[in-house]
């Protein structure tokens, strides 16, 4: 089974949802209805009580002015509650099942591989890792994968067990896990494991070389970059690694033309405008270089890349002859 968006955005657009989580946002905005609207019933049977002698009237008047703010905060909060509830899960244990909720319930697929007919599976164990990195912890769950990609399966696996190719895809998910928490040296080691098992492969191919790019090991990306076919069939990601590498090879006319092919495929491509800016910045383009970089900052703040324009409209501010971050 493998995880078909790239690790790192994942992360990213969880970090909302994490905040929320963390802060008791859900809890406390649950909370708020019923005080609210309690305060207007209040309000309304004051001002009955104002006007009416008979404690039959008095109560009845009270009754129906709550019952109008009441009934329709409590039909809101049983929607509420209606649209929260979970879905049942299969019997039998799923990945799939277990994959898919990844993004909007990380907690309930690490109860769901907890669960007693998942114990001690592999998949669950694969599952569970993955949501551990997408509820924050992604030292755990880059451990925990890569763990798992290095240990063969049992002889007698079970049904929907991992394949070599899934511990391919595993070794390739630690690898991005190692990435974003800066440890490339170990994102090395596993990219490298996960083309071992499944070679070729163009996404971990991709993993490595940002990889030995974060190593400052430019000459070898670039040589892997190069082989990746002509220009209008490479992924635009690659385009934009591969501009990384000329550019640190001090390339720059190569790495401007690289980049600019890459936005002509995707002008809002966060990680080419972070590179663009970079290689201005270096053609002594200041004013170009802190566009592309308020860009992404201002237009793209979720997504990783904004840390790193973060960081070079720093060194700008501070000292303009400062070269940006590689």
């Amino acid at each position: 089974m493998t995880f078909s968006v790239s690790l790192r955005h994942r992360v990213a657009s969880a970090r909302t949802r994490i905040l929320a989580r963390r802060t008791g946002g859900g809890q406390r905005a649950r909370m708020r209805v019923f005080p609210v609207f309690s305060a207007r019933c209040g309000l309304a049977a004051a001002g009955r009580w104002a006007l009416c002698l008979s404690g039959v009237l008095l109560f009845s008047a009270g009754i129906a002015g709550c019952s109008s703010l009441i009934l329709p905060a409590r039909a809101a909060v049983v929607h509420h509650e209606i649209k929260h509830v979970k879905k049942p899960m299969p019997a039998v244990f799923s990945e799939a099942a277990c994959l898919a909720m990844l993004s909007e319930d990380p907690d309930g697929a690490r109860d769901y591989a907890a669960s007693a007919d998942a114990m001690h599976t592999r998949s669950a164990a694969h599952c569970d890792a993955l949501a551990q990195i997408e509820l924050g912890d992604t030292l755990t769950g880059a451990q925990r994968l890569d763990t798992l990609a290095r240990q063969p399966p049992p002889a007698r696996r079970a049904e929907g067990e991992d394949t070599v190719a899934g511990r391919a895809t595993m070794a390739r998910e630690a690898a991005e896990a190692w990435l974003m928490i800066r440890d490339p040296a170990k994102a090395l080691d596993a990219a490298t494991l996960s083309l071992s098992l499944r070679p070729g492969d163009l996404s971990a191919r991709l993993v490595r070389d940002r990889a030995l790019l974060s190593l400052g090991q430019d000459a070898e990306a670039l040589a892997d970059l190069q082989k990746m076919g002509p220009d209008k069939t490479m992924p635009a990601e690659a385009l934009v690694l591969r501009a990384g590498a000329e550019r640190s090879l001090n390339r720059l006319a190569d790495a401007r033309r690289d980049i600019d092919l890459a936005l002509a495929r995707n002008p809002e491509d966060a990680d080419a405008l972070v590179e663009r800016g970079v290689i201005r910045m270096r053609s002594g383009d200041i004013a170009g270089a802190r566009g592309d970089w308020e860009q992404v900052v201002s237009r793209m703040s979720d997504e990783p890349a904004a840390d790193y324009a973060r960081q070079d409209l720093a060194l700008l501010d501070a000292d303009p002859d400062t070269s940006p971050s590689p």
